[in-house]
């Protein structure tokens, strides 16, 4: 239970030396909750997948049509149903692909009707390198992330990322406001995909 858990990690909090939180936003997370441990706590980021080491290879031509990008959607908080309601609609008007990499069973059998939307697993590290790298952006609009792998990755890559303007987000990628989005305004993802998509620079 929720009690359960808050208890036991008082108690571990307690315990502990030092506590390391991935972020700023996991830090000000743990002080909202338990502020007796603000002094603890020493904000360490995690290191990540950087692509830059494959830059100097030749492009590969890892799909034959425009695409957005969502990678790691297996967790409900990763709003992949955000992704895919907007894709429906800018797919009504343009010819485009939304390429989702780690999802679950239930997700491929929830989406498997929608045309356009292509799932895949077990994508070996070169490949997801060339996935970023031409996909028009790649999405991130989840609803609570500590960190944010994907979006290091995907701008190591070169590749934009549109993302949800929570704290983590706004810390990691180090965006203002041009490319993330309010969850409670999905039109503004939808907007922001237009944009990506009409802009030269991409």
């Amino acid at each position: 239970t929720k009690l359960y858990f808050k208890l036991f990690l008082n108690y571990s909090l307690k315990r502990a030396d030092s506590i390391i939180a991935i972020s700023n936003a996991t830090s000000e997370s743990i002080q909202k909750y338990f502020p007796q441990y603000k002094n603890k706590i020493k904000v360490i980021y995690n290191g990540f997948n950087d692509y830059r080491k494959y830059s100097d290879m030749s492009n590969k031509n890892i799909h034959n049509k425009r695409y957005f990008l969502q990678v790691g959607c297996m967790h409900s908080r990763k709003n992949l149903q955000i992704s895919v309601e907007n894709f429906s609609r800018l797919q009504k008007i343009e010819d485009i692909n939304l390429i989702c990499i780690g999802t679950s069973d239930s997700q491929k059998n929830e989406f498997k009707d929608i045309p356009g939307i292509i799932f895949l697993d077990n994508v070996s590290d070169i490949d997801l390198y060339f996935f970023y790298k031409n996909a028009v952006a790649t999405l991130y609009p989840s609803q609570y992330e500590g960190f944010g792998f994907p979006i290091l990755e995907s701008m190591s890559a070169g590749c934009p990322v549109i993302c949800s303007n929570i704290p983590s987000s706004k810390e990691i990628s180090g965006y203002m406001d041009e490319h993330m989005f309010d969850l409670q305004c999905s039109n503004e993802l939808l907007h922001l995909m237009k944009k990506l998509m009409n802009d030269s620079i991409y």
